[in-house]
């Protein structure tokens, strides 16, 4: 599905921009940028815009021209009456926002802004998940929000707590978002 892909590619290039992998975030641009034109949304995703994103410029907030780009895409696609779309790249790019984040936090339990992060990504869950349940009429919507519930457990136990989750329940989480992540794209 492109529209997940896109989600998942930008949060691949926020990995990459984070730890200064400018040429892993070069390459991820170019996968967005084709994703975004065969869904004819590049509008969103402009050449210049992404150049932004890859640069070596520490002055620039990244995350901000990418959350940007994200919202000209999802204007775009509901302006289209393509929420259905929009709702598979916020998925898209949950899911391997979350994949990535268990991974750092399984290597890094006792890293409290990793934690942080882990935490914060878990504590959207119900609203991707609701997101999915708008469209349940769509089998292939419904078949990707109940993928996304059989994980409820295993998110319930990092968003419960902050700080009193341990390194078993993050790496129950990332073996099950391993599964999940497989089974969607």
């Amino acid at each position: 599905m492109q529209a997940m892909g896109i989600g998942a590619i930008g949060a691949d290039m926020v990995y990459s921009i984070s730890f200064k992998q400018n040429n892993s975030a070069i390459s991820r641009m170019e996968g967005l940028i084709s994703q975004a034109t065969a869904l004819g949304i590049t509008d969103a995703f402009d050449k210049d815009l992404m150049e932004k994103l890859a640069s070596e410029d520490s002055t620039i907030n990244k995350s901000v021209i990418l959350t940007k780009a994200y919202l000209n895409a999802k204007d775009q696609l509901f302006s289209e009456e393509r929420a259905q779309l929009a709702t598979y790249m916020v998925l898209g790019g949950w899911v391997e926002g979350l994949h990535l984040s268990s991974q750092m936090c399984k290597n890094k339990v006792d890293d409290m802004e990793i934690r942080l992060g882990l935490w914060e990504i878990c504590n959207t869950y119900q609203n991707v998940l609701n997101m999915t349940r708008v469209f349940e009429t769509n089998a292939e919507m419904k078949t990707l929000a109940d993928k996304v519930f059989e994980i409820s457990p295993l998110v319930g136990k990092i968003s419960g707590n902050s700080k009193r989750y341990n390194a078993e329940d993050v790496a129950a989480l990332a073996e099950g978002l391993e599964k999940l992540r497989n089974s969607i794209f």
